[in-house]
């Protein structure tokens, strides 16, 4: 009978045996390959590195949203006061009481994840409240266009806040948050049910606006 010839084989993983393709018979041990158990560790090592950098990213993120929410919630009644119809003025309530529900959901995030606040002001978000307070100052009150102008404004920091969310949600399932991505997700619907809101609204106010042309004008943003 001819004799099998030994080899070795190099597999990623613990020792094991090789039969012999002709007749069965067990050879000799797998030896586990020093190089590729090395560039595994150090696979494993740079991914945990990568997902530690992730995790960062999403609490200087979370951090950041939720001075946004706090400055909203500041910055809100002055919309309120501004707006000309009571329709408007409802969606603005609506979304003052919407907002301290997310400062509140967000501080339970923090919680789950086991991380402080950190106090940092969000400038992009303080730069759309001045936006806003100068289309107040820019707009004739008890006017449509003062309205329209508000919800301009409204659906710029509504749109800001709806894209920050869809980012931490992703994230947070990148990094295993599962519960923080599902709170998270609950207050991106809410932000995108605003926007729709308003977008109803101005799509009365515009055609309320553009009548004495006979005109039908769709809000679309």
């Amino acid at each position: 009978m001819e004799k099998a010839e030994a080899k070795i084989f190099y597999i990623n993983g613990g020792a094991t045996t090789v039969k012999s393709a002709a007749n069965g018979i067990s050879l000799l041990p797998v030896v586990s390959d020093p190089a590729a158990d090395f560039n595994n560790g150090r696979n494993q090592t740079m991914e945990k590195a990568e997902e530690s950098l992730l995790k960062k990213l999403f609490c200087k993120m979370l951090n950041d949203v939720y001075n946004a929410e706090k400055q909203l919630l500041d910055g809100l009644p002055g919309l309120q006061a501004a707006a000309t119809t009571l329709k408007l003025k409802k969606a603005f309530e609506l979304q003052l009481q919407q907002t301290a529900r997310h400062i509140d959901r967000l501080e339970r995030i923090f919680e789950l994840i086991d991380k402080k606040m950190q106090e940092k002001t969000c400038a992009a978000m303080e730069g759309l409240i001045t936006e806003s307070k100068s289309m107040i100052r820019d707009t004739k009150d008890g006017t449509i266009i003062r309205d329209i102008a508000l919800i301009v404004a409204s659906q710029k920091i509504g749109h800001y806040e709806i894209t920050t969310y869809a980012n931490l949600v992703q994230l947070a399932l990148i990094t295993g948050l599962a519960t923080a991505a599902e709170v998270l997700d609950r207050i991106l619907m809410e932000e995108e049910g605003t926007d729709e809101l308003l977008s109803r609204i101005a799509d009365i106010l515009i055609n309320i606006e553009a009548g004495e042309n006979n005109s039908v004008y769709r809000w679309n943003t």
